[in-house]
């Protein structure tokens, strides 16, 4: 219980303490890190699913059509995008750079991959709005995690 009381000072204390990187909740500052839109490709099972025979490229490129048509945002303004997935070869760089080409997207986008073998689409998150705060990127990214 006393775990839980100390996380909870954290998220009600209303003051930003030196080194609390979550600011004070409910107020806006210049540097906030905002999640438009988070969509994922379906989950299935491995080998044997009904989505076994897809190609991961054109999964995810699905993915990135659906998010650019929900988000509404011009393409100019994308900085970067972070796609986080699970042992795919050469750690998903090329099918992620060909997913962003069959949906469409901007060959001057640049494109990453974070392969962990859990909890790869929040790092993929983690890493965008660690490059944003450090002022790595622009304000205006589009992130696929």
């Amino acid at each position: 219980m006393d775990r839980l009381s100390k996380i909870s000072s954290h998220l009600t204390n209303g003051q930003s303490k030196k080194g609390n990187c979550m600011g004070t909740l409910g107020v806006k500052n210049d540097d906030d890190v905002v999640i438009v839109s988070a969509l994922r490709t379906p989950m299935t099972r491995a080998r044997r699913g009904l989505l076994s025979q897809t190609a991961p490229e054109l999964l995810l490129s699905h993915v990135f059509k659906s998010t650019l048509d929900r988000v509404k945002i011009d393409q100019s303004l994308i900085g970067d995008v972070q796609v986080g997935n699970v042992l795919m070869p050469g750690a998903g760089a090329a099918i992620a750079r060909a997913a962003m080409f069959l949906a469409g997207m901007k060959t001057e986008i640049p494109c990453s991959a974070v392969n962990r073998q859990c909890s790869s689409g929040l790092e993929a998150c983690s890493v965008i709005a660690a490059k944003i705060k450090a002022g790595l990127i622009g304000n205006f990214i589009k992130t696929i995690c």
